[in-house]
């Protein structure tokens, strides 16, 4: 898989795991609500969603928080950590 394609692997599965693991008042059910609860320009979504950049240290802290006992870790390691070492 090139760099491109694990970015927005990467992106897929931050959606997935938010929409149907996490629950968040509101709803986070938008690349603009992602942002927000991330605190992160959506720009920033935007280019990992299109595979133009890597996600950032703040992307992988905050989902590492936030889905903690939800999602095992070598799963986030695959997705979010391993593919951009």
């Amino acid at each position: 898989m090139d760099r491109k394609q694990s970015r927005m692997r990467a992106y897929g599965y931050i959606v997935k795991v938010v929409k149907t693991r996490v629950n968040s008042i509101p709803p986070i059910d938008s690349d603009e609500g992602l942002a927000d609860s991330m605190d992160v320009p959506i720009a920033e979504i935007e280019n990992l969603k299109m595979g133009r950049s890597d996600p950032s240290e703040k992307m992988v802290s905050w989902f590492v928080d936030i889905t903690e006992k939800l999602v095992p870790k070598s799963e986030i390691e695959n997705y979010l950590i391993n593919p951009f070492r």
